[in-house]
């Protein structure tokens, strides 16, 4: 019988560095946006590239909003796509038990004790149905 995996991405060591440095970049990047508004208000001089900063800004945090927001839904999709193909008959998928995030990991292992217990209830089930089926049919 083969056995399938099913690989989910998860936030690792080194993707929590990236994003510790992105919300640090980020950062600053706002606070030089919030500086040279001030000053173009101030000054009545480079609004326009104040207001391109500001729109830089703006893409470069929604593009790492959406990033994260991935990275931490990946897993979770992982999980409902094991589960439909659990419903659907596929009995021999599972998810990988390898993971950075203890969380994702701890669940992955319980789907996957879930699925070994619900086969062997199921193939219990099989057989005591084929040897009651055999008995009504022969005396």
């Amino acid at each position: 019988m083969r056995r399938r995996t099913l690989r989910s991405a998860t936030l690792s060591r080194r993707t929590g560095l990236w994003l510790a440095g992105l919300a640090g970049c980020c950062s600053l990047l706002w606070s030089a946006v919030t500086l040279a508004l001030t000053s173009a208000a101030s000054t009545g001089q480079g609004l326009w590239s104040a207001l391109t900063l500001t729109a830089f800004a703006a893409v470069l945090s929604l593009g790492a909003v959406a990033w994260v927001t991935r990275q931490i839904n990946e897993p979770l999709a992982a999980l409902s796509h094991a589960a439909q193909r659990w419903r659907d008959g596929d009995v021999d998928s599972q998810l990988d038990e390898v993971h950075a995030v203890d969380e994702v990991r701890e669940v992955n292992v319980g789907f996957n004790r879930m699925a070994r217990a619900l086969a062997v209830i199921e193939q219990d089930r099989a057989v005591m149905l084929a040897g009651i089926s055999h008995d009504l049919r022969t005396p």
